[in-house]
């Protein structure tokens, strides 16, 4: 293999073309001729900028199984996340989409939600993610999933706003607070107090949570406040 390519502009995809340059040799992997799905790398494109903090990135011409060509990061192609050109990738959305019936819902824009961090089962899968979950019981229903790890039958379910913001791991929205040897979520306290959450999480914000979950309502809490108040 060589790291030699012709120097002949190349068209890409979006009409625009590029002119491939020759491998660096300090480069670290050397993707020219490899293999990526439908793409063939074919060509180096050079470096590009990259993010908002004066990154650049790697880039590489590559040719699709359909003949298109596209720039694609040499990241994406190692890492498995780019497997096609986009104009491929548009007709299996499209066509994923029309078999299975659900794009535009709730659940599929769920699905994708959650979809990087999904079972392998789901994750291939729309339709299985759908038919575990089941329909959704009414529009005032949403998907409770867990923040972190792995989304799988189990621990994904349709229940209410409440549930979801009360999912362990969804920071001051899921933390629990404990006082005078009571645990509640926020959600719980702020109905005990007679305020609203949002209003507790401020209070969370400003004063600690002796203060924040002892001062009725109506009343401004009292930074030097150490016991719960009478009545």
């Amino acid at each position: 293999m060589t790291s030699m390519v012709a120097a002949e502009p190349i068209e890409l995809l979006d009409g625009s073309t590029v002119v491939p340059q020759e491998v660096p040799a300090r480069i670290r992997v050397n993707l020219l001729e490899q293999r990526f799905g439908r793409i063939m790398v074919i060509g180096y494109a050079g470096r590009v900028p990259y993010g908002t903090a004066g990154h650049t990135a790697t880039t590489w011409i590559g040719q699709c199984d359909c003949g298109k060509r596209s720039l694609f990061m040499g990241t994406n192609l190692r890492s498995g996340k780019t497997r096609q050109c986009l104009q491929c990738s548009k007709r299996a959305f499209s066509r994923s989409s029309y078999k299975h019936g659900l794009s535009g819902t709730y659940l599929y824009f769920a699905w994708r939600h959650i979809r990087g961090r999904c079972c392998r089962r789901w994750r291939n899968s729309v339709q299985a993610f759908a038919d575990d979950i089941r329909p959704r019981p009414t529009l005032k229903h949403v998907l409770v999933h867990p923040v972190t790890g792995i989304c799988k039958p189990g621990n994904c379910y349709w229940g209410t706003r409440e549930d979801q913001n009360n999912n362990p791991g969804r920071g001051r929205r899921g933390r629990m607070f404990t006082h005078d040897g009571r645990t509640m979520c926020i959600a719980d306290w702020a109905a005990e107090i007679g305020i609203t959450r949002e209003r507790l999480r401020q209070r969370l914000l400003k004063y600690s949570p002796e203060v924040a979950l002892t001062t009725p309502r109506g009343e401004a809490p009292n930074p030097n406040q150490t016991d719960r108040p009478d009545g």
